[in-house]
């Protein structure tokens, strides 16, 4: 029997978080102030470029104690179930329109258990990956030919700049320095090579009204803020944020553009039929507004 979404969201646990945050993550500002009350860590937002982050964060030693026997979309997936290797799918064919040639050299922040490395080695690619979690790494190994590191980018032993394409698909809310984070990526793409990542879009048009349902009805919305708002992400982007993310990180902008959440294809069949039609009617005003709450982004490193 599936779990529901918000009870396997729930059943993860709060990332950790034993470190008050004193500065903006991305433009350094002090300036912080409360967004929205959370139940494990108050969302604030920055009055100088807008991000929005959370009070407090993890660190490295604890964040990588959590990740270590957990596995990505845990509690949504079934062991041995199919619906991993269609999303991998769906990620391959993203990477691939947005790139547009096939073959090269392809590395993947938080792989997981390789899914997705895999689809592109059927591609034509050769791939390496990087993982926190132990856990993912295990089935990784059995279900890729890719180069896999235990670990992150601090510890990741790689000649720089030689790779085509980074991808790391709904990992940029998890990182507790994504500037750093994203420069170091930047450090192994080759001149003119492609960062393609999904990730929570704060600059969604309905952001606004929920919050405000949140906060005026916390108990009748809790279900729906905690899924909105997972207790494992530490920084909500938008279009503006994610722009100034990429200067810092040595990348242009390149495109950035609505993309359905993994829940509406994939896990829709946990929801309860009102749920179900609520979510339908939700993305039927996405494709209305041209919007959607996650959003997929694509930067290059420029050739000169």
């Amino acid at each position: 029997m599936h779990a529901s979404v918000i009870e396997a969201v729930r059943e993860r646990g709060p990332a950790p978080a034993d470190r008050k945050r004193e500065r903006c993550p991305l433009c350094a500002s002090e300036r912080l102030q409360h967004c929205l009350t959370l139940p494990h860590n108050p969302l604030l937002k920055c009055a100088d470029c807008g991000l929005s982050c959370t009070e407090r964060i993890g660190s490295d030693e604890a964040v990588a104690e959590y990740y270590r026997d957990r596995t990505a979309h845990a509690g949504k997936l079934e062991e041995g179930n199919e619906l991993a290797a269609a999303m991998a799918s769906f990620q391959a064919e993203l990477l691939s329109r947005v790139i547009s040639h096939e073959g090269g050299r392809l590395l993947e922040l938080g792989c997981a258990a390789g899914n997705l490395l895999a689809a592109m080695e059927q591609r034509g690619w050769q791939c390496w990956g990087v993982e926190l979690s132990e856990t993912s790494l295990q089935a990784a190994s059995s279900t890729t030919h890719a180069t896999l590191h235990l670990g992150t980018l601090d510890n990741f032993s790689h000649p720089l700049e030689d790779f085509d394409c980074i991808a790391a698909f709904d990992l940029l809310a998890h990182l507790t320095d994504p500037v750093t984070t994203l420069r170091q990526a930047a450090s192994l793409l080759r001149p003119g090579g492609w960062l393609v990542l999904s990730t929570v879009n704060e600059g969604w048009p309905l952001v606004p009204v929920f919050q405000r349902l949140f906060s005026l009805l916390p108990d009748q919305t809790a279900g729906l803020r905690d899924e909105m708002y997972e207790a494992q992400h530490y920084a909500y982007f938008n279009k503006s944020t994610l722009t100034r993310l990429m200067r810092e990180a040595g990348l242009d902008l390149h495109t950035v553009e609505p993309l359905a959440p993994f829940s509406a294809h994939y896990f829709r069949h946990q929801y309860r039929l009102t749920k179900r039609l609520a979510l339908t009617g939700m993305l039927g005003l996405d494709r209305l507004m041209g919007a959607s709450r996650k959003m997929l982004v694509a930067a290059r490193k420029p050739l000169g």
